[in-house]
């Protein structure tokens, strides 16, 4: 694998996970996270 590929791989689980602890339950947030896609159900279906 190219270090241009793995790049990938591991920046999205990254923001994914920043972005969620950040915006998660927040009632105002610019972006809103539903309770279905919140990174504990992720991480439990996995």
């Amino acid at each position: 694998m190219d270090a241009s590929q793995h790049k990938d791989y591991v920046l999205v689980p990254q923001l994914t996970k920043y972005v969620n602890k950040k915006y998660v339950r927040q009632a105002f947030a610019p972006i809103n996270i539903p309770s279905s896609a919140s990174l504990a159900n992720m991480v439990a279906s996995t």
